[in-house]
């Protein structure tokens, strides 16, 4: 990895640099969000360069003879208080669980529903700003490291269950909810999600979906995109497109496989429907299985022996009887517990 430097970006663009020295970007991330999240070049941003900058806590930006507008006042106006832009609160928002890297955001909005997601998104696509979607910012990967002129949309807001479908075994919830509370939602009727990543108490499912995230459970139930039915999406132009659904991703491309794992590049996940499964009737070592109940704990004298002697009270001995063939004659110790 790169080492990271304390100086201040140099202009790009036409963009003034960040105020304040910002950790270096990864190749990974400058890779992802420079060439999709500007606008494609027109007769009118080509003929004269635009300039932006600070002034107070809202961006100001002159394109030419074009006046100047306010983005941050035409977010707040979408989306009456839900738009952070103090400098001191938006650190909050300047790097994901990879905290090597950090770089305060311009403003950091938290819509509620899709149609406001889409709301951000138009304003942004129309003033030319950067905007990096977060989910819960648990991820190491630096996916959700905004840069210094980005706009940050946050969906930790969004954190519904909006519909419950037990006998096609599904559900439908908000991308803020979280990867656990999806569980325990369906836990009352003997259902649950199965993809479990290490950060399943706070991570979100859009993140989920943007990482295609696993667990532990993914041997036999599979990653996210095997338990993904379908997604409500808001375009970078504040397009609103329903993949897949109730009934799977439909004939042709495989769209949805296209999204899930595309760590937000291609839009914001607002709304997912995913699978459910009924919860396993019980649970047993796997050694219990595998040897003849007859042998499995044999009546000797070193089952009363005293709790003193740990080589005899947290190990059983399998017989000769239930050795196989080829194995060697010495006793084989058993865990008492995992």
């Amino acid at each position: 990895m790169a080492a990271a430097t304390g100086r201040p970006r140099a202009a790009v663009d036409g963009v003034a640099p960040c105020p304040q020295p910002c950790w270096r970007v990864p190749i990974r991330a400058m890779m992802r969000k420079a060439p999709l999240y500007r606008p494609f070049a027109t007769a009118s941003n080509t003929t004269a360069p635009h300039k932006e900058s600070r002034h107070g806590n809202a961006l100001s930006r002159s394109d030419g003879d074009c006046p100047r507008r306010e983005p941050a006042a035409r977010l707040r106006a979408a989306v009456p208080d839900a738009v952070i832009d103090d400098p001191a609160e938006t650190r909050a928002y300047e790097c994901d669980a990879l905290s090597a890297y950090r770089c305060p955001p311009l403003a950091v909005v938290l819509p509620a529903t899709t149609e406001e997601v889409a709301a951000v998104l138009r304003i942004c696509h129309e003033e030319g700003v950067p905007v990096v979607p977060r989910g819960a910012g648990t991820s190491l990967a630096g996916g959700s490291m905004p840069t210094a002129d980005a706009v940050v949309v946050g969906l930790s807001r969004m954190n519904a269950v909006l519909e419950t479908n037990y006998p096609d075994r599904q559900v439908r919830v908000q991308a803020g909810r979280t990867n656990l509370s999806i569980s325990g939602a369906v836990d009352g009727d003997g259902f649950f999600y199965a993809p479990d990543p290490s950060s399943q108490l706070a991570c979100a499912i859009g993140g989920n979906i943007g990482m295609n995230s696993g667990g532990a459970h993914c041997l036999k139930y599979g990653v996210t995109t095997n338990n993904l039915l379908g997604v409500r999406m808001v375009m970078m132009d504040g397009t609103i497109v329903d993949l897949g659904g109730p009934m799977g991703e439909a004939q042709g491309l495989d769209l949805l496989g296209v999204v899930c794992g595309s760590e937000g590049q291609l839009g914001i996940v607002t709304e997912a429907t995913l699978r459910i499964l009924p919860k396993p009737a019980g649970a047993r070592p796997f050694w219990s299985a595998s040897i003849p109940a007859k042998s499995r704990a044999p009546a000797s004298p070193q089952s009363s022996a005293p709790a003193s002697s740990p080589s005899r009270s947290n190990s059983w001995t399998v017989p000769a009887s239930a050795r196989p063939r080829n194995s060697p004659k010495r006793a084989i110790p058993i865990a008492r517990r995992f």
